[in-house]
């Protein structure tokens, strides 16, 4: 990440005034940004703009901030839910960071790192990526015999009517500086979660007990008729990219880490690493969605020289392990983590059961 991104993005998180010398003109840009987009959905809302009523039952997972909130392992989870609950359900997205022109089942070695992560956790799952995402859940559907979409980002898309419209918020930064894009970090203001029929505070393990609670109680506000729960991404286990091979996640604990990512919260990974005894001696960090090269991964060597362990986070690992030769030392790991609920599991699992029925 250059240090004009990093400015940027700390200063629309809130953690810099770096950049206020370019208020003005980023105000003046988000002002724009939060026009366009209410006349967007204002064309939906009133057919000016077709949205199209899959034949299933859908469920959307959405955030109203861009950076990593946790949707990829939500949708992951409501993914395996349904299949416990006897469904063939389809994770259909955009496939960002990707050039799809049209859509396409994922693989092993094809498609977008989420996708992917996604099928290494559920690998008979059915995921398409698709620019127009209706157009790749009537394949899902018609192709594939699914009978349950679950639209991945989908919170701001109009073109695909829901059932359910979960929300997820990041406990650690849950509305940046409070500004519209590109000023800030939001897509759209927080109010929008008016719409969502349940909210997931995200990470909430990662504050404590008191601003916990006054967030609930803020998104509560926001979202009087919506199902409230909290969850976190618990690790669960390091695999050592290189090779597939897998040690306990106690094997961080007082060693010298060096961390590289290329996600949308790397604040919360560096959180995650050090409350599980790591010693974080740097981290490399590169911008959201980032496609690494070779001389990426010689940069991060070369700057590790020294540590026990260099530990990315799985959805980084999935693009940075075919750059990797098997030998190499210290070797890379990636934290895998898990979907876990803290509190509101019976009441989401209601919501979804509700419009199976």
């Amino acid at each position: 990440m250059n240090d004009f991104s990093a400015a940027w993005l700390a200063y629309a998180r809130g953690e810099s005034n770096a950049l206020r010398w370019l208020a003005v003109p980023l105000n003046a840009a988000a002002a724009a940004f939060g026009k366009a987009g209410r006349l967007r959905r204002r064309g939906y809302e009133t057919g000016w703009l077709s949205s199209v009523r899959l034949p299933v039952p859908t469920i959307s997972i959405g955030n109203v901030t861009v950076g990593g909130t946790g949707k990829t392992p939500c949708a992951a989870w409501v993914a395996q839910y349904l299949l416990s609950q006897s469904r063939r359900p389809a994770v259909v997205s955009r496939g960002y960071g990707t050039k799809v022109t049209q859509p396409r089942v994922v693989t092993q070695t094809e498609g977008s790192e989420e996708g992917r992560l996604m099928l290494d956790s559920e690998p008979g799952l059915c995921i398409v990526e698709s620019p127009q995402r209706w157009v790749g859940a009537r394949m899902a559907i018609t192709e594939d015999g699914c009978d349950t979409v679950v639209l991945d980002d989908g919170f701001q898309h109009g073109a695909v009517k829901r059932d359910l419209d979960i929300v997820l918020v990041d406990a650690t930064c849950p509305w940046g500086n409070g500004r519209l894009l590109p000023a800030g970090i939001l897509r759209e203001r927080k109010e929008a979660l008016e719409r969502a029929d349940v909210v997931i505070l995200t990470r909430a393990d990662l504050i404590e007990a008191e601003p916990r609670f006054t967030l609930l109680r803020e998104i509560y506000s926001l979202a009087p008729g919506a199902v409230l729960a909290a969850a976190a991404h618990q690790p669960t286990r390091l695999r050592r990219i290189n090779d597939g091979s897998h040690r306990e996640i106690d094997r961080l604990a007082g060693r010298k880490i060096g961390l590289v990512s290329g996600i949308g919260n790397p604040h919360a990974f560096e959180q995650t690493v050090e409350r599980l005894g790591g010693d974080i001696v740097g981290h490399v960090i590169f911008r959201d969605h980032h496609r690494f090269s070779s001389s990426d991964v010689r940069r991060v060597f070369r700057r590790f020289k020294h540590v026990e362990l260099i530990v990315t986070t799985a959805k980084d690992g999935v693009k940075i392990r075919p750059l990797l030769p098997q030998s190499i030392e210290p070797g890379v790991w990636s934290l895998d983590v898990e979907w876990r609920f803290l509190e509101g599991l019976e009441q989401v699992a209601h919501r979804i059961n509700a419009i199976l029925a």
